[in-house]
C-alpha cells in the first residue's frame, strides 16, 4: 500500500495485533462466565501477591500501582536486569525509553510468577 495510507492506519490501529484464531477464543471464553471469573479472581490474586514480594527484592526502587494484568516497577539498571532476565528465558518489557528504568511485568501462572521473582531476587544479591 502507499507509505502514507499505511502511516495512517497505524495511528489507529490498536498496539497489538491480535488474530482471528485469538479473537475467536477470546470470544468464547467470554461466553463461560464462570471461567472467566475464575481467571480474573486468579490474577488479581496474583498479580497482589507478585508486588507484594517485590516490596522485599532490593533492587526494585518503585512499585507503581496497576489495576491491569501486569506490573510497571523502577529498577537499578533496567537495561541490565532486563537482559539478565531475557537470558534466563524470562520476558519481560523494557519500557525505560518512556519511563527511565522501569520494566512491565505481566501476570502470569503462579509457577511463572515464582520463577520471575526467584530469578529477581538472584539478581538482587
Amino acid at each position: 500500500a502507499n507509505t502514507d495510507i499505511i502511516e495512517w492506519l497505524n495511528r489507529i490501529k490498536p498496539p497489538y495485533n491480535v488474530s482471528l484464531l485469538n479473537q475467536r477464543a477470546g470470544i468464547e471464553c467470554l461466553k463461560n462466565v464462570n471461567v472467566y471469573q475464575n481467571e480474573v479472581q486468579r490474577i488479581l490474586f496474583e498479580r497482589d501477591r507478585v508486588m507484594e514480594e517485590l516490596t522485599r527484592i532490593d533492587i526494585i526502587q518503585r512499585i507503581y500501582p496497576s489495576d491491569a494484568n501486569f506490573i510497571l516497577i523502577e529498577v537499578e539498571n533496567a537495561t541490565n536486569v532486563y537482559e539478565q532476565l531475557i537470558s534466563k528465558g524470562i520476558v519481560v518489557r523494557n519500557r525505560s525509553r518512556l519511563i527511565p528504568n522501569t520494566l512491565r511485568v505481566t501476570i502470569g501462572t503462579e509457577e511463572e510468577n515464582n520463577l520471575f521473582l526467584n530469578e529477581l531476587k538472584q539478581l538482587a544479591i
